[in-house]
């Protein structure tokens, strides 16, 4: 009866034996279960963030149409206008001291309007320039006056002395990106024609992309053409000299 007995308890003893073994596995699986679903967890969580790392650092692209983009692309254009204007200037014919020769032929004259239309092409081109710089700094707004842009003239321009901003004027004074076609929008239009060794007219004129030109009326009526690069009342009435 004693082993009986004895072989019970051995019995009940491997049974709890048995049973405390068969917890610990349990315990281990739920505990090997919350572990993973931690990592899992932390491995979203490692995604989301090298996601928001990776927008951050990755450059802004502004929509095709904003003013920023608008911005970007007038301030390269500056940089660009500003050496151009340069060169136009060095490229400037000089007229140099000729001595008459031994022959007794009178010295070569000098190309007179020539060299009036490169000095109004390059006066023309240097405000227009001041007035994209001040447009930067303005919500992307052309300049009202003259003396407003001022404070950005190229130095180049600025040190002319046989032009003034008398004999010009500014045609538009609204915003840049209003402009779907500035390199045909006149802004800076001199205002009085002067008359070719030909007998036609020509006035200098200042464009919203950056360029400068000397347009030809041979009749000295200039309306039709302005009225086809004028923006709203500037480009009514008579333009003509």
């Amino acid at each position: 009866m004693k082993a009986g007995i004895v072989c019970g308890i051995v019995i009940v003893a491997a049974a709890v034996l048995i049973w405390q073994q068969h917890q610990v596995q349990v315990a281990a699986r739920e505990e090997n279960r919350a572990l993973r679903q931690e990592v899992e967890a932390l491995n979203v969580e490692n995604a989301r963030l090298s996601n928001q790392v990776s927008l951050a650092a990755a450059p802004v692209s502004p929509a095709a149409n904003s003013p920023e983009r608008e911005v970007l692309r007038l301030r390269n254009e500056v940089g660009a206008l500003k050496r151009q204007l340069a060169e136009a200037a060095r490229a400037q014919p000089r007229i140099q001291p000729t001595q008459q020769p031994a022959t007794g032929s009178p010295p070569e004259q000098p190309d007179v309007f020539k060299e009036m239309a490169i000095s109004k092409m390059n006066f023309a081109k240097g405000w227009v320039t001041a007035s994209v710089l001040y447009a930067q700094q303005h919500g992307g707004q052309f300049p009202p006056d003259f003396e407003s842009a001022a404070p950005f003239l190229p130095e180049a321009v600025n040190a002319q002395t046989n032009l003034t901003t008398a004999q010009f004027e500014i045609t538009y004074k609204g915003a840049i990106n209003e402009l779907t076609n500035p390199q045909s929008i006149i802004v800076i239009r001199e205002k009085e024609a002067w008359q070719t060794a030909d007998g036609g007219w020509v006035k200098g004129y200042g464009f919203a992309d950056g360029h400068s030109e000397i347009h030809k009326a041979v009749d000295g009526n200039f309306q039709p053409w302005e009225a086809q690069h004028l923006v709203g009342a500037a480009g009514q009435g008579q333009q003509g000299r």
